[in-house]
């Protein structure tokens, strides 16, 4: 198995991949909603030094080094989000349009 970042890196001959990852809903981020992402490098300051260009008070970045968990993570909360919008659908369960898209 190989990291979709590693594939990425070798295929473009990139030496620097970061991993912007987080629960947020593209509505959410152009309405000014609170929410919250981690961007993730194996260099921690580059890192932090790029959060600043996406973070303000509306969207708020935390940094990590661990790249390849922020990108396992992140494919995992989109398999639980799609079993939990595919269990509410066949539940008939009446959500929020939000909870669906997440």
């Amino acid at each position: 198995m190989e990291y979709l970042t590693t594939t990425i890196g070798r295929q473009l001959g990139l030496s620097r991949i970061l991993v912007l990852s987080g629960a947020n809903i593209a509505d959410d981020v152009a309405n000014d909603q609170f929410c919250e992402s981690t961007l993730a490098c194996c260099n921690i300051t580059l890192a932090k030094e790029l959060a600043v260009l996406f973070q303000d008070e509306n969207f708020k970045i935390d940094c990590s080094s661990d790249m390849h968990s922020v990108e396992l993570y992140g494919a995992l909360k989109n398999v639980i989000a799609l079993g939990a919008g595919a269990y509410t659908w066949s539940e008939n369960i009446p959500f929020p349009d939000y909870y669906m898209y997440s």
